[in-house]
């Protein structure tokens, strides 16, 4: 009756004509804040009946905008308030004939309605329905006059609002227009309306009560409303509240005495409960309750403790305990307690609590062979909780998760849809079913399940937020699955915005965050978690592992310890325990001496060997093994395998992986894997890759071994023999093909990684591998098809796989490609900064950046991650940075080199000293050296006897005895000996080199020599380099030098060979291949010009190497033609090898290497040749007289076969860091041709020293053999 009575005071008030601005006010669209100001005073004016003054308003309004089409609709709302119907009818036709705003014209239309006779009716009886209660009817006229809701003009606002505001159930828009109105008019009415919503829908709440309050004491004389509400209020609050609130109502209202008694009441009601509740049983109980919603489980535990020794069989008790055992995560002590609890009561929650404790502790053991992987204990566990309950949704999902894990993707897609059936938006079955989709690049399944159900979201508010912030989650998971970040980071957002509160949609948005490379983003992301949520675990947690994957290991163990211990989760306690062992093992490495080092150590080991969980141990190992400190890793194990012992198989496989992971094969490993073998078939599919995966690697470790020690067989036969454990046919194929391709096998590498990959098309790291064995053997088409279909979906890969796409590119010549996919790593904070930085250098080097290479180097060197890694992967490192280093190197080195070439004297034979002095410096992008040569020459052929028959074909005698002149009248030299310089500088380089320089100066003859070359072209397997050139020949004094004729003193010799050439090298495989095209023209000095073209094929390959030594060996062939045969020294001949045709066939070897400070290089080849000579004249081209004279003769043609052989030794000493000292003996031998060679030479690096010690000598080539 109270509230009957209630709604009729309030409805009834006196106030019921008053009216205000409204919320349509806001469909008002005007053009300037002043026009729209203006329109809010009249309409105030207008509230108030106050005409004269709102049409004052809206005149002034008409003075600054004349078409105002709202102004003119307002003038004509008044003029209808004054009963001025016709000025209003003109106002109407003014404005539809302007054309004016569409909005304006139908709102006035709609207000001409409502003062027709029918409708002014409708409007009275309206009112009367909401006096009376009578909501439906009262709604429904509501809605019949006003369809469109409120006007915005007019003042029959409150009277809608009043009618749709007795209507019950929820209405926020409704609830929110009445405050926007109280708000916008400060008429207390709108107010009114929105206190009655609150009270009809829950008892009020003590913001309620003092604002109800606040108006009470504000309320006009005759007001009695805000005293009417305040009453409602009271009567609708519990027993224990009602005496404060009806004193401060008594305080306002002294004379009421209906009050007076209500508040009596309340005080004899309240003191007969505490009564009750000071009983010792209630006192514990309540007692035990708020300390259990307070979370002090402890002074919970005593109270129940309490309970149930004053009464043994109080199930509330028993409640209690098994609510504790929860909160600490105990669930089989739950499940008990719940049990006794349903015991002694029967009442069916009890029974609930029970089979979910149960639920919970097989849960809580799922959670452990989820992180392990083992699904044989996963699909155990989810048939016991099915058996509990059928229809348990989070069992099926872990059926479904198990079943995925091993493969068997259609079972677990219909699994995880049985679990939807179950719970039809249950989120992990959802998120687990569109991953797996996502997994199999399945994009448009994935993206179908999420539109299916996002249509079945929930009707309420809070629910459908939650749900659309998941949907929103998974479109992203989908779109980041296809590398487009940008796309999901706005969905990431937009969930945000609907579940501020969600810790792991923040957790997601941070990790974006992260590998957009926006630190500060991702960071904030989850600070501002905290701030809303501060005593959220899980919102703690979450920070902590944003934190950790920036190694920010001390923050995260920060929040982790905020977390109360009884509180933590196994994996909060397992993270916590990684992080402190993370900073601890920083600690060591940054500590300023041993003593600090070896203290943090201590702790770090001290803080591994107190962690009782086994799981968080194998973890802890894991962070030493990732640190560098093996011995700690293994020695971790071994304490783990001394606790447990057999260790689980997933354990097995861990400690396994630690053990492949040492620089020397350790003894344990063997006998693991072979007991891991053992038990193949209990392993789950992926633990048998990984089984596999571990044999291959002992396998490639054993043919790196004999590679290096230049058993290329061996190792091919150990990659196709070696044992390796039954998977599935596409994974053992292709663990198999990539053996062959460690073994440098790559043709029975290829058709076994073909085969795989048709059997499994997307996997990432399989396509890598075939591609790069088309690459090896020269498919680059189709290696190249393959690397753009793994680059389609590299971002989705770890960043060790992306790095290997980054190789591969850089191996198919495609460095913009590479450089790319490592700008997309520096910004992944997954990956590895120092492999990024390190594939930057080798991509710098393999383009020749040689500044860039070194600063990236360097940067990894002097790193203190490396510093801790093992040492021969440092070794690595600093190899690579030093042999960067040298091309800085600059020194000077001195030869002797001995000449000697038996022969006729005076004319074929030849001594002397050939003594080359070289400065080299370095250039400043490091891409070569520059180099000066200033070489002296003395050369001696002998004295020439006019009694040797053979002195005849020298120079112009045999044309002087012709013509009878005697020796005696001779006006040359007999003895041709000469003494001069040679002298050129210029530069040597990768991509070309060129010099410019003299030979013979104080000779004979001087020439201008010199030459460049340059790489015109490089493919993957193949550089082409086009050389241009002149050259001195150097065979004999004559051609090297020039001589001056015996008769006439005149010169003639001094050959130059000035040419083109084309040379192409490949590389198959093991095997080098080199194709050699040159075409030249041969001049000198009154010597007849020639021609020369050579082709040179060539291939060869390592036979044995060591890792200081080779041995290689090949065949050469080639073939040589000139035009004329010079080869003679009469003059117009130049005495140098110009046989019309020759073909050699040879056989090289070379053996070369290195033991402390001496290398040496030691050649020989042998060889067949055929070859003809052509009939040439006795003066060739003559330009002397006598010699034209006298040209009758000619030296006849000849040819045939022939065998030579050749042998190089050369040795080198490194005296110290500067100096080095060497020699190198050359002999040559064929039918008529037998030089020696002998130089000592001696080089000096400049400071600093940085060049390597190479595997070779490194002798001094004269400016003449360029």
């Amino acid at each position: 009756m109270y509230r009957r009575f209630f709604h009729f005071s309030l409805i009834s008030s006196s106030l019921l004509a008053s009216s205000c601005v409204h919320t349509a006010f806001g469909m008002v669209q005007t053009n300037s804040d002043a026009e729209r100001e203006i329109m809010r005073n009249a309409q105030l004016w207008q509230s108030q009946y106050r005409t004269d003054l709102a049409r004052q308003q809206v005149n002034k309004l008409l003075l600054i905008e004349p078409n105002s089409a709202w102004g003119i609709a307002t003038l004509a709302s008044i003029a209808l308030q004054e009963d001025k119907k016709a000025e209003a009818q003109q106002l109407l036709q003014k404005l539809q004939s302007q054309n004016a705003n569409p909005q304006a014209i139908a709102q006035l239309q709609a207000l001409l309605k409502l003062y027709t006779p029918q409708a002014q009716q409708e409007l009275t009886q309206m009112r009367l329905f909401t006096q009376s209660g009578r909501t439906a009817e009262a709604t429904a006229l509501a809605r019949k006059l006003f369809p469109e809701g409120p006007l915005a003009l007019g003042n029959f606002q409150l009277d809608y609002y009043r009618a749709l505001a007795t209507a019950p159930g929820p209405n926020p828009k409704l609830d929110a227009a009445l405050q926007e109105e109280y708000a916008r008019t400060q008429n207390v009415q709108y107010k009114y309306l929105w206190i009655q919503r609150q009270l009809e829908a829950a008892p009020p709440s003590s913001t309620l009560l003092r604002e109800i309050e606040r108006l009470a004491v504000a309320a006009p004389s005759g007001d009695h409303t805000a005293k009417d509400l305040w009453r409602w209020a009271l009567h609708k609050l519990p027993w224990e509240a009602v005496p404060e609130t009806a004193q401060a109502f008594l305080n306002r209202f002294p004379q009421d005495e209906s009050m007076q008694a209500y508040l009596a009441e309340s005080r004899r009601q309240r003191a007969q409960a505490e009564r009750i509740e000071q009983s010792p049983l209630n006192v514990a109980k309540r007692k035990g309750n708020q300390a259990l919603d307070n979370l002090r489980l402890d002074e919970a535990q005593a109270q129940a403790q309490k309970i149930l020794s004053i009464q043994p069989n109080d199930a509330e008790g028993w409640g209690l305990l098994g609510y504790i055992a929860s909160r600490k995560t105990q669930y089989a002590a739950a499940q008990e307690a719940f049990e006794k609890a349903y015991h002694f009561d029967k009442a069916p929650h009890w029974k609930r609590l029970a089979n979910t404790a149960h639920i919970n502790s097989l849960l809580q053991q799922a959670d452990a062979a989820v992180s392990r992987q083992d699904t044989v204990v996963m699909r155990a566990i989810a048939q016991q909780i099915l058996a509990i309950d059928s229809h348990h949704a989070q069992a099926m999902t872990l059926q479904a998760q198990a079943l995925n894990l091993e493969g068997k993707y259609q079972l677990a897609q219909d699994t995880y849809q049985a679990a939807l059936k179950q719970v039809p938006i249950y989120l992990p079955a959802l998120n687990q079913l569109v991953q797996m989709l996502i997994k199999q690049q399945q994009w448009d399944a994935a993206s179908q399940v999420l539109k299916e159900y996002a249509a079945q979201l929930p009707p309420t508010d809070s629910d459908a937020n939650a749900l659309q912030a998941e949907i929103r989650q998974g479109q992203a998971q989908l779109l980041l699955a296809q590398n487009k970040q940008a796309p999901a980071l706005r969905l990431l957002e937009q969930a945000l915005q609907l579940t501020p509160q969600n810790p792991w949609l923040r957790h997601q948005l941070a990790r974006l965050y992260l590998a957009m490379n926006e630190p500060a983003l991702a960071n904030s992301t989850m600070d501002d978690g905290i701030t809303l949520t501060p005593d959220a675990n899980e919102m703690r947690y979450a920070r902590a592992l944003i934190r950790a994957a920036q190694d920010q290991w001390s923050e995260a163990a920060s929040d982790l310890t905020h977390i109360p211990e009884t509180q933590r989760s196994s994996s909060m306690q397992q993270l916590l325990s990684e992080m402190q062992l993370n900073t601890l093992i920083q600690q060591a490495i940054t500590a300023e001496n041993t003593e600090k080092q070896e203290a943090a150590l201590e702790r770090a080991w001290a803080l591994s060997i107190q962690v009782q969980d086994v799981q968080t141990q194998a973890q802890l190992a894991n962070i030493w093994q990732r640190a560098g400190y093996n011995d700690q890793a293994l020695a971790m194990w071994k304490h783990i395998e001394g606790r447990q012992h057999p260790l689980p198989l997933a354990m097995q496989l861990a400690y396994a992986q630690a053990l492949s992971a040492a620089p020397q094969e350790n003894p344990a490993l063997m006998p693991l894997l072979h007991s891991l073998k053992e038990q193949q078939d209990a392993l789950s599919q992926p633990q048998q890759q990984e089984l596999l995966d571990l044999y291959a690697r002992q396998a490639e470790q054993r043919i790196a071994t004999l590679l290096s020690d230049g058993h290329p067989i061996q190792a091919a036969n150990l990659a196709r023999d070696t044992f390796l454990p039954h998977v599935d046919q596409g994974h053992t194929l292709a663990v198999r093909g990539r053996l062959l391709a460690a073994a440098q096998d790559w043709s029975a590498a290829l058709p076994l990684l073909q085969s795989a990959l048709e059997k499994q098309p997307h996997d990432f790291v399989l396509t890598l591998d075939t591609a790069n064995a088309y690459a090896r053997t020269g498919q680059l088409t189709s290696a190249t098809a393959l690397a753009q279909h793994a680059e389609a979906t590299a971002m989705r890969q770890p960043p060790w796989q992306q790095l290997a796409l980054v190789r591969l590119w850089q191996r198919l010549d495609q460095p913009q490609k590479a450089q790319n996919l490592l700008a997309q790593l520096q910004s992944n904070p997954e990956a590895d900064p120092n492999e990024v930085l390190l594939h930057q250098g080798r991509l710098a080097l393999n383009q020749r950046q040689y500044q860039q290479a070194s600063e990236a180097f360097s940067t990894v060197a002097h790193s203190p991650a490396l510093q801790r890694a093992p040492a021969n992967q440092q070794a690595g490192v600093w190899e690579e940075y030093q042999a960067v280093e040298a091309r800085r190197q600059s020194w000077v080195e001195i030869a002797a080199q001995r000449l000697s070439k038996s022969g006729t004297a005076g004319i074929s034979a030849l001594k002397g000293w050939e003594i080359p002095m070289v400065a080299w410096k370095a250039s400043p992008e490091l891409d070569g050296h520059h180099f000066l040569h200033v070489d002296r020459l003395a050369l001696d052929a002998g004295t020439l006897s006019t009694s040797d028959i053979q002195s005849q074909d020298y120079g112009q005698i045999g044309a002087a005895t012709a013509s009878g002149l005697l020796p005696n009248a001779y006006q040359g030299p007999m003895h041709s000996k000469t003494n001069g310089f040679n002298a050129g500088l210029g530069f040597q380089g990768d991509r070309y080199d060129w010099d410019i320089g003299l030979t013979g100066l104080g000779m004979p003859v001087t020439n201008v020599v010199g030459g460049a070359r340059f790489e015109i072209a490089k493919t993957p397997t193949t550089d082409w380099r086009l050389t241009l050139g002149r050259r001195p020949i150097t065979g004999s004094l004559l051609s090297y030098s020039g001589a001056k004729d015996p008769v006439t003193g005149a010169v003639w010799g001094g050959v130059v060979h000035t040419f083109a050439a084309l040379r192409a090298t490949q590389q198959q495989g093991a095997w080098d291949q080199t194709a050699d095209l040159s075409l030249g023209v041969i001049t000198g000095k009154n010597v007849a010009h020639n021609t020369r073209t050579r082709l040179r094929l060539s291939t060869g390959k390592d036979m044995w190497r060591a890792a200081k030594q080779r041995i290689y060996a090949g065949v050469t062939l080639q073939y040589l033609a000139h035009n004329k045969n010079l080869a003679e020294y009469s003059w117009g001949h130049g005495g140098y090898y110009s046989p019309k045709s020759s073909v050699t066939l040879s056989l090289p070897i070379e053996w070369t290497g290195r033991a402390q400070a001496w290398t040496w290089r030691l050649q020989g080849s042998a060889s067949v040749s055929h070859t003809s000579s052509s009939r040439s004249d006795l003066y060739p081209g003559a330009a002397h007289p006598l010699a034209l004279s006298n040209q009758s003769g000619y030296y006849s043609s000849n040819g045939g076969s022939g065998t030579s052989w050749a042998l190089q030794a050369a040795i080198e000493r490194q005296l110290n860091n500067n100096v080095a000292i060497g020699a190198k003996l050359g002999i040559d031998r064929s039918e008529n041709f037998a030089p020696n060679q002998f130089q000592i030479y001696l080089r000096y690096a400049l400071n600093p020293v940085r060049r390597l010690l190479e595997n070779q000598p490194r002798q001094v080539t004269p400016y003449s053999e360029f």
